[in-house]
């Protein structure tokens, strides 16, 4: 989950950066999670060789590395005009859980019956409203490394604000992914 929440990110970025300068000001907008909270901010096992792998702590931890990469891009770039905020969704009505969770089983069923039909689902377009707040709005203009939820401003956990983690992860995602 590092290598395609993360890494990939990072790689893309990076490799548009020279656009996004030319074309500044402009905005990096990465879609993150709250589920951030169940990592920790420390990479340095990120591929899970020393420690048992857990799926939910994977994605957690790819959520928590998609803030504290933005953060750390908006500290490097910003002066150059081109800004980075992350975001957390919220849990959106699709049937995506119904790929990942097969065609059967107590889980799959406990989805179907139940989630998929709670209140606190958003519809598809409330989902992406605070994708296109971050990426749109006037008020955001020039304004950058801050985390968002329902179109407004929170404030992650303290190991995704953490910028001795920002600048570690950045390092770390160079070495895999580098040069560009």
């Amino acid at each position: 989950q590092f290598g395609t929440n993360h890494l990939g990110h990072f790689l893309l970025t990076m490799l548009l950066l020279d656009r996004l300068e030319e074309g500044a000001p402009s905005r990096v907008v990465n879609v993150s999670s709250d589920y951030h909270s169940k990592g920790n901010g420390d990479f340095s096992d990120y591929n899970f060789e020393k420690t048992a792998y857990s799926p939910y702590f994977a994605y957690g931890q790819s959520k928590t590395a998609n803030i504290l990469f933005s953060n750390e891009f908006n500290r490097r770039y910003s002066s150059s005009g081109v800004t980075s905020n992350s975001l957390h969704p919220g849990v959106i009505a699709t049937n995506l859980m119904s790929h990942a969770l097969g065609t059967s089983g107590p889980l799959r069923w406990l989805w179907d019956n139940v989630v998929a039909h709670a209140p606190m689902l958003k519809t598809i377009p409330q989902g992406a409203a605070t994708s296109m707040y971050c990426a749109t709005a006037l008020a955001l203009e020039g304004v950058g490394g801050k985390f968002y939820s329902n179109c407004n401003e929170i404030q992650p956990r303290p190991h995704a604000r953490d910028s001795e983690a920002a600048t570690k992860l950045w390092e770390l995602s160079e070495r895999l992914v580098g040069p560009f």
